[in-house]
């Protein structure tokens, strides 16, 4: 579903901000310090939808991701969380 909504992201500027609000909220979004599970399980999502793109490029997730990162929405705070998410939970 996400690579689904995830692909929208050069539509129409409506169907476009849809699809970068809504992964702003679900990916980026702070996380309380001691919700780890929520915050690995935001890691896992974002590596399968990674994966889900390995035969079909990553431009439209690289597009979400600089439409999500722009100065305007200061998401510093959350990505350095999901940056510094236990590795070894992952493998």
């Amino acid at each position: 579903m996400c690579v689904k909504m995830i692909r929208r992201v050069n539509d129409e500027e409506g169907i476009k901000k849809l699809v970068n609000d809504t992964f702003q909220n679900m990916w980026f979004q702070p996380v309380k310090d001691r919700d780890q599970d929520k915050l690995l399980m935001r890691v896992m999502n974002i590596t399968d939808v990674v994966l889900a793109c390995k035969d079909t490029g990553c431009d439209w997730f690289e597009q979400l991701l600089d439409n999500v990162s722009t100065p305007a929405l200061m998401l510093p705070v959350s990505y350095l969380g999901i940056v510094n998410c236990p590795t070894k939970s992952i493998e």
